[in-house]
């Protein structure tokens, strides 16, 4: 814990490489409970519905999350 602690002092990057890894694993996990959820679902339409509704929201945040972070690698090495 406190080589943890040390590092996010340390090291400026560290507090958003930390909030962006599990924002992007938020998405992973939101997306495969959609794909999951729709292939169980049994041709239920509805469920199917929702299920794809998590799968698109779990694509669109891990894709803003490496959107988010290859914008600010961009911006640090313009410096």
């Amino acid at each position: 814990m406190q080589e943890l602690f040390l590092q996010i002092i340390s090291h400026p990057f560290t507090n958003m490489k930390i909030f962006l890894s599990l924002w992007g694993a938020l998405g992973v996990i939101i997306f495969f409970w959609g794909f999951t959820g729709y292939f169980l679902s049994h041709n239920h339409i509805e469920h199917q519905d929702h299920a794809r509704a998590y799968m698109v929201w779990g694509f669109l945040l891990t894709g803003a999350a490496i959107i988010v972070w290859e914008g600010i690698r961009w911006l640090a090495g313009l410096f």
